[in-house]
């Protein structure tokens, strides 16, 4: 074991240690706190740490409040972004992204209504709104800067243009792409403590051979799915959305499981796969039930096709959003 996984021989342990500094006031709480603590009473400890966490936004609860609202119209958003300027420079940023491929620059939120249509954009301003609150590196899962946020971003939007194709209603299409964008949210927490115990975590990892669940409840005894559930509960999410995310890892036969969360964890797997926003060789492997597949009508040839299709579209993209 010692020969393994010593610091000098495994480039996974030496990548890592590089990069397990943290600085974050609420990090350096939860490694104090986790010296004296049992593995029960770190659990119990970051199940708390949701309870810190500030509400969120009115402006986000708003703009998910129009989302599922068939009656709002374009002039409630274009309200919105005057009181924000912020949130406007971010949604055009994603706008004008490669991922739409529009030659000319959309410079105002009318124009971006009339180029990406309103229900679409619907959609990109929650992105926009969210955005804030993942970007930043999250070392204990891999993640380089923004690496998170894209993930959770290329995820919303290849789900949502999946389901597309598969012949979804509109209203399910625009379901789980909120579902892709908020699935991962557990590891805004989660991540502090694996971060400051890096080594250990990728130790559990390699013995659970990649298995990410199994090693989080070996390290802490909760994995991100469920701390994203509660997480989830406290910001008043619908009882769907909580179920989408307290459930995308958890084994399709295991429970009765719908098409919306069988087609994120299509799209999750392929986009882990890719290792978009990853650092190299961090050993995290991601298998799918096959279940899913059978499900969704889809052959598994296509998973590999949708995999090139990302990689391709997200070159460039990665650095734009």
């Amino acid at each position: 074991m010692q020969e393994y996984f010593g610091r000098n021989q495994d480039p996974r342990l030496k990548m890592i240690d590089a990069r397990k500094a943290v600085t974050d006031t609420g990090k350096k709480r939860i490694s104090a706190v986790s010296q004296i603590m049992t593995k029960n009473q770190i659990r119990d400890y970051i199940i708390a740490q949701v309870e810190t966490m500030p509400p969120l936004p009115s402006l986000v609860t708003q703009i998910m409040q129009m989302i599922s609202d068939e009656k709002s119209c374009a002039g409630s958003f274009e309200s919105l972004f005057r009181k924000d300027p912020i949130l406007t420079a971010r949604l055009l940023r994603l706008v004008n992204s490669s991922f739409f491929g529009f030659r000319n620059k959309v410079s105002s939120i009318p124009q971006a209504i009339v180029m990406v249509g309103y229900e679409s954009l619907k959609n990109l301003v929650l992105a926009a709104s969210i955005s804030r609150f993942v970007k930043g590196s999250y070392p204990g899962y891999g993640y380089k800067d923004s690496g998170l946020w894209q993930h959770s971003f290329l995820t919303a939007t290849w789900a949502e243009r999946l389901a597309v194709a598969l012949g979804w209603s509109k209203n399910e299409s625009q379901c789980v792409f909120v579902s892709g964008l908020l699935h991962d949210i557990g590891k805004l927490i989660m991540s502090s403590y694996l971060t400051e115990h890096i080594r250990e975590m990728l130790i559990s990892l390699i013995e659970a051979e990649g298995d990410l669940v199994y090693a989080e409840k070996h390290v802490v005894g909760i994995d991100h799915a469920e701390i994203g559930a509660c997480i989830a509960e406290k910001w008043n999410f619908s009882p769907r959305l909580i179920d989408v995310i307290k459930h995308h890892h958890i084994t399709i036969k295991d429970r009765r499981s719908d098409g919306e969360t069988a087609l994120l964890k299509i799209v999750d797997h392929v986009i882990n796969r890719s290792g978009i926003g990853m650092y190299n060789n961090f050993p995290i492997t991601h298998n799918l039930d096959t279940v899913c597949l059978a499900n969704l009508g889809i052959n598994a040839n296509v998973l590999l096709d949708l995999q090139q299709e990302i990689i391709k579209s997200s070159e460039s993209l990665v650095s734009q959003i």
